[in-house]
């Protein structure tokens, strides 16, 4: 439903089905009741104007009310969805806190992975070259073993020099290749934690993408969040206005249909001239205001040129009866048809 401060579509609709038609049906009660001076038959006529003057502006009431009814619950519902809104922007502030913090927990883990993953492949780096000492140690050691099994088969001297050689090798070349498998177990161990410290780092920074990403999120929510609930208070503000003027018209259409009414009333059984006569001129009074004139504005929600024009013709078949008065000097007499 569209809304608006001035004429909106509530107000349009009532003037067009209801209302309108009503005002139609008084001024043809109106003509009616100054002719009826002269002619009885009029009566008739009359009856028919202002029983249908108080259908429709019973109907224009009760779609008037319905209307209001409308506007009200979509006050409610306009409340409803600013509190929500006030509650999902600290929900959703709070979540961009919490994930701020967590960017930074992830850019403090990222950052002390790295200096890990430094310091691992330095280490790395340091056991890969033991271990290619260790190699090369060890065959220098079996080098020496052999030439010392060698000398073992030359005669005496030969025999004892080589035997201590050998011995003596592979003392160290044991040694050497126990040192080769520590190695080998250091470049294990710091080969696992660079594959460690590089998949941490990854997950950091997958992490702190994510969080990025719903960082941004956050935002945008946040500047919508503030957008609809600016737009939501102009909506209220609106609401606000057309509630008041709905009333107002909905209060001016019920004194005006009570009016009618008892017109209708003055016609069921007998036609009491001067009554009708003080009714019309308090209706011709209550609806003047829709001229644009008076202290009663706030009802111009109700006023078009048509009806404006209708007014008009109602005050001018007003002041032709107070003119001319009962021509057939009827009075207060009742007139039974």
């Amino acid at each position: 439903m569209a809304l608006s401060t001035g004429r909106n579509e509530i107000c349009s609709s009532v003037i067009r089905r209801h209302f309108q038609p009503g005002m139609e049906e008084l001024v043809g009660f109106a003509q009616c009741l100054i002719e009826a001076g002269t002619d009885l038959s009029m009566c008739h006529n009359m009856k028919r104007h202002i029983v249908r003057a108080s259908q429709e502006m019973g109907e224009a009431l009760q779609e008037l009310q319905g209307g209001l009814t409308t506007i009200d619950a979509k006050s409610v519902q306009l409340v409803a969805q600013k509190q929500y809104l006030e509650w999902e922007r600290q929900a959703q502030a709070e979540k961009l806190r919490s994930l701020r913090h967590q960017m930074d927990s992830h850019n403090n883990l990222e950052s002390r992975s790295k200096g890990m993953l430094e310091t691992a492949q330095k280490h790395l780096e340091e056991m890969q070259r033991q271990l290619y000492r260790k190699e090369g140690e060890v065959q220098h050691n079996e080098m020496i073993r052999n030439a010392g099994l060698t000398m073992m088969f030359i005669p005496i001297v030969g025999t004892i020099a080589g035997g201590i050689i050998a011995f003596c090798s592979q003392m160290a070349l044991d040694a050497a290749q126990k040192a080769k498998r520590e190695a080998e177990v250091e470049v294990n161990r710091h080969s696992a934690e660079v594959a460690r410290c590089a998949a941490e780092i990854d997950s950091c920074q997958t992490e702190i993408r994510e969080a990025e990403a719903k960082i941004w999120t956050s935002k945008n929510r946040l500047s919508s969040i503030e957008w609809e609930k600016q737009w939501l208070t102009s909506q209220q503000a609106e609401v606000v206005t057309l509630q008041n003027t709905l009333r107002k018209c909905v209060t001016f259409l019920a004194v005006l249909s009570g009016k009618v009414d008892m017109a209708e009333l003055l016609t069921r059984d007998v036609v009491i001239y001067r009554e009708l006569e003080r009714i019309l001129e308090e209706i011709v009074n209550h609806v003047f205001p829709l001229m644009g004139q008076g202290n009663q504005t706030c009802v111009m929600a109700l006023s078009t040129s048509e009806i404006r024009d209708l007014v008009g013709r109602l005050k001018c078949a007003r002041e032709q009866l107070s003119l001319e008065g009962p021509r057939s000097g009827w009075g207060n007499v009742a007139i039974d048809f």
